[in-house]
């Protein structure tokens, strides 16, 4: 891997880390709202915060992943380290440690969710960048 390759990578980690991250307060914050105004149940209220975790990376991902290589390994690393910064980031909000409640599920949770945005954000952005196809029909006499 050439020197400016591993440069955007490394963009492209912190730009998918960070952006997963704001998202996530967000859609934590408005899950938040939704579960206290509502009284949804305490089971749905987790099942929301997953999915908000999960969507959270897909978007971060695919909007800041630019370099267009590497989706899978990228994707995993944004994973894991947006996991480890999510809890230590609900922790500091919370003023208690979360990171008793971190299990290995949250883990593979955020490498999965991770590799698969990766490598679909690396795939669309290709598709973009792909010359487009001209459908040429015979002139009829």
């Amino acid at each position: 891997m050439e020197k400016s390759s591993i440069k955007k990578a490394i963009f492209d980690v912190l730009r998918g880390v960070v952006l997963a991250l704001i998202i996530n307060v967000v859609l934590v914050l408005i899950v938040a709202v939704v579960v206290k105004y509502t009284g949804i149940d305490q089971t749905v209220a987790t099942i929301l915060n997953q999915a908000a975790k999960v969507l959270s990376l897909a978007l971060g991902i695919a909007i800041g992943f630019r370099s267009g290589r590497f989706g899978w390994l990228l994707g995993a690393i944004v994973g894991t380290v947006y996991t480890v910064l999510g809890f230590a980031t609900f922790s500091l909000l919370s003023g208690k440690s979360l990171f008793t409640d971190l299990t290995v599920f949250d883990f593979l949770i955020g490498i999965a969710a991770g590799v698969f945005s990766g490598v679909l954000a690396v795939n669309l952005r290709s598709l973009d960048r792909s010359p487009k196809r001209t459908h040429r029909h015979p002139k009829t006499a």
